[in-house]
Order: structure tokens, then C-alpha cells, then sequence
């Protein structure tokens, strides 16, 4: 006979928010030193740690960062979603929006919108705002998901409504409203200026910021609709007690 150890997880919805703050700060303030290396002191790579914290480039931390947190609200979605189904309410909705995110996590690690740019750009013939054309089904998207949720949104208590409404907001200014305003000197081919890396360190900060509101919002969801959640693990072999590991938030 062994004996197995419980295992505890704790996630408190508003210190899980401060950590992405901190998180975000530090990447935030890593992003300016390298601006500023590279537009003042002239060293724009400093034995790679300029583009380790760029937010204009991919690969990198600010983008691990980024993709982590995206599938976080995805599996936080499909955990409600299921949740919901179990206690029979509505719950495709939940489901529908965790493959939206679960996309958009793999679309943040890959890059994948940056990919048909240069044709999108080139069948639509656009430019400066939408110099960068993966904007324009994106931003179509986010109307036709805004309007076939409306009902969803306003059947959710107030407090969920209005952080949902509210991150999904700073996201898009950010993944957007941003995008298209440093599209129009990506058109003039000013992409090295301080200009430029300013309105994208904006950009990635409102995006990150955004999903960090947004996780907030679904962790307060669980809390307010479960209060906490255990998981537990069988072993392969027989045991006198199942290991227990409580995913508390």
C-alpha cells in the first residue's frame, strides 16, 4: 500500500490579475530599454536582448507571453462551457468563444495573419490605414461576433457583461485601432522610427492588457458560479487513496 500527497493549486481571480500586471510591467519595461538602446545609445540588438523583449517582432517572450495567456481564456471558456452543459444551462456559446480564443492563441504563436498580408494587400489593393489588410477581416469578424452575442452578453450579470465589454475593447484598440494607425507609416516604410515603435509597444500593451481583464472576468465567473473546483487523478496502480489535486479560484 502507498500513500499518495494532496496536491493544491490555488488561483484567486485578483491576484491572478496583479500578476499579469507585473508580468506586463516588466515586459512593458524591457520593451522601452531596448527602444531606447536601439534610438539613443545606437546598440539595437545588445547581445539579443533588444529583440528577446521587442514587441514588434515574433518569436519572443512578449509573444510566449502573449500566446499563454490567450490559451489560458480559452481553457477557461471550455471549462465553463462544460460546466454550464452539466448544470443544463446555455452553453455553446461558452464552447464557440473557447475555439475563437484557442484560435487566436495559435494564431499569436504562429503568426498566421501576418502570412497573407502581402496577398490580401495585393487582391484588395490597400493601403495606409489598412496598409496592413489582415485588419480588415478581423475587424469584420469582431462586428459579426459583437452583434450574434448581444443576447449572450446582456443574459450575463452585470459585472461579467461590463469586464467582457471592457477587455474586449482595450483588445481591440490595441490589436486594431493601433495596427491601422502604425499601418499608415508602415506604408511610407517608416518602420524604424521611434514613432512607429511607440505605437506598437501601444498596440502590444492594450492586447495584453485586454486579455488580462478578460481572464480576470472569467475567473470571477467561476468564482461567482462555483466557488472552487477539484480535479482528481487516479493513479496507474492500485493505491488506498486517489491523489486529489484542487484547482481552487
Amino acid at each position: 500500500m502507498s500513500t499518495l500527497k494532496c496536491t493544491r493549486l490555488e488561483l484567486c481571480p485578483i491576484k491572478t490579475f496583479k500578476f499579469f500586471l507585473y508580468v506586463i510591467m516588466f515586459l512593458l519595461t524591457a520593451n522601452v530599454f531596448g527602444i531606447i538602446s536601439n534610438h539613443f545609445w545606437g546598440h539595437g540588438h545588445l547581445y539579443g536582448l533588444v529583440p528577446l523583449f521587442n514587441f514588434d517582432t515574433e518569436a519572443n517572450i512578449p509573444t510566449l507571453y502573449s500566446f499563454t495567456t490567450i490559451l489560458f481564456a480559452a481553457l477557461l471558456l471550455f471549462f465553463i462551457g462544460l460546466e454550464e452543459k452539466k448544470a443544463k444551462r446555455k452553453w455553446l456559446t461558452w464552447i464557440g468563444l473557447g475555439i475563437i480564443f484557442l484560435f487566436l492563441a495559435i494564431d499569436e504563436g504562429s503568426a498566421f495573419h501576418e502570412k497573407f498580408i502581402e496577398g490580401l494587400r495585393t487582391h484588395l489593393h490597400t493601403d495606409g490605414a489598412f496598409y496592413f489588410a489582415w485588419v480588415i477581416p478581423y475587424g469584420l469578424f469582431c462586428l459579426i461576433l459583437l452583434a450574434s452575442t448581444a443576447k449572450f452578453l446582456f443574459a450575463l450579470r452585470t459585472k461579467t457583461r461590463n469586464l467582457f465589454l471592457f477587455s474586449g475593447t482595450i483588445f481591440v484598440m490595441g490589436a486594431i485601432g493601433f495596427e491601422m494607425i502604425s499601418g499608415v507609416f508602415a506604408a511610407r516604410g517608416q518602420t524604424e522610427t521611434l514613432l512607429y515603435h511607440t505605437l506598437t509597444t501601444f498596440e502590444e500593451t492594450f492586447e495584453m492588457l485586454g486579455i488580462g481583464i478578460f481572464n480576470y472576468a472569467l475567473l470571477d465567473q467561476i468564482v461567482t458560479s462555483h466557488q472552487s473546483v477539484s480535479l482528481t487523478l487516479l493513479p496507474d496502480v492500485e493505491a488506498t487513496q486517489p491523489e486529489e489535486v484542487h484547482f481552487q479560484v
